[in-house]
């Protein structure tokens, strides 16, 4: 008799209460969504920020993902067409869905490494990018893929560096840029080895990670931004994107001599001891990433995830790690100490 009192007392289900923000008019719930987002473009501000009203009703999350969509081709548009951005591709410029808009892909030419100022002003218009709050972003080396490509490199490079890469094609069984009708090659059409890409891809932790910029980078690493570039001095940006993964293709083998080791013209800040069993790897500097909140690991060219420091890179990805909080223990032995 008890329980059965117990279950009369219990108050009765009321209707479900009307939602008033669907009542407001459409332009006016824009101008909130506004306020959450700047300008109403979710990737200004954290996901966490929106998630829980985004996903409230599939009235307002296609309100909210339609605007962001509506005013993306603008904001991408202006980073692409920035006058240190040139060569940088930066895809997809019309975004169609959401989903599409969250994973943007960037395409960095082969040939702006031959000319360090285009390298480095490629570098510095990423920067607007990784600010972005994104879920991932793909950053690629390209090759030539047709006649544009080509006479932007023209207009960008001298006749030294354009002849020095028509060489590095003539060695290589392969054209300028591969006819429509083609099969796209695993390998680059010039001689694109370890130590070609490597100081590249040891420059996105201090875009990533500008906190390691302050000496916290590790000793063998002589290829930071914010060092070499001093006049002007490189920007600090905080990168909020939360996986990066940069593409390669498949690498070419290093010219090995007759006894087994490099010659002495390369690079000895990559092959330290001009041999190839010992190179700079960037994930020596995983502990200082760590601290930064990141992490980066590697895959071979097959896929496989490798933590090893040989084999050939086929893709590099940073992830960025959650903030990690204190437990009831820490936070109340903390406070005790405070106290005393």
């Amino acid at each position: 008799m008890k329980l059965i009192k117990r279950r009369d007392r219990r108050p009765q289900a009321t209707a479900a209460t009307p939602c008033h923000l669907l009542a407001l008019p459409a332009e006016i719930r824009l101008l909130i969504y506004s306020h959450i987002a700047p300008d109403g473009f979710l990737p200004n501000a954290p996901y966490q920020t929106y998630i829980g009203l985004m996903l409230s009703c599939p009235q307002i999350y296609n309100e909210m993902t339609s605007e962001a969509v509506r005013l993306a081709p603008s904001i991408l548009r202006t980073i692409q067409f920035s006058v240190n951005a040139t060569p940088m591709k930066l895809q997809p410029l019309r975004p169609t869905t959401f989903a599409s808009l969250m994973h943007l892909t960037i395409g960095i030419p082969r040939w702006a490494m031959l000319d360090r100022p285009t390298i480095m002003g490629i570098l510095q218009a990423m920067a607007p990018v990784l600010e972005l709050h994104l879920a991932r972003l793909t950053i690629g080396l390209e090759d030539l893929e047709g006649e544009d490509d080509v006479l932007q490199m023209v207009e960008t490079l001298n006749p030294a560096q354009i002849a020095r890469y028509m060489s590095q094609v003539q060695d290589m069984p392969a054209p300028l840029y591969p006819p429509s009708d083609s099969v796209a090659s695993d390998h680059y059409r010039i001689r694109t080895t370890y130590s070609n890409i490597i100081g590249l891809v040891t420059a996105m932790n201090c875009l990533i990670a500008p906190g390691m910029c302050n000496g916290k980078h590790a000793q063998a690493n002589h290829w930071c931004l914010r060092a070499s570039v001093l006049n002007p001095p490189f920007p600090t940006t905080t990168c909020n994107v939360r996986k990066i993964a940069f593409r390669l293709k498949r690498l070419h083998d290093e010219k090995v001599c007759g006894c087994g080791r490099l010659p002495a013209h390369y690079p000895h800040l990559v092959y330290p001891f001009r041999g190839s069993s010992y190179r700079w790897e960037l994930m020596l500097e995983n502990p200082s990433l760590e601290k930064e909140r990141w992490m980066v690991h590697w895959r071979d060219d097959k896929g496989k995830l490798s933590w090893s420091l040989k084999g050939k890179p086929g893709l590099y990805v940073w992830l960025k790690l959650k903030e990690k909080r204190e437990s009831r223990l820490k936070r109340a032995v903390k406070s005790l100490f405070r106290q005393t």
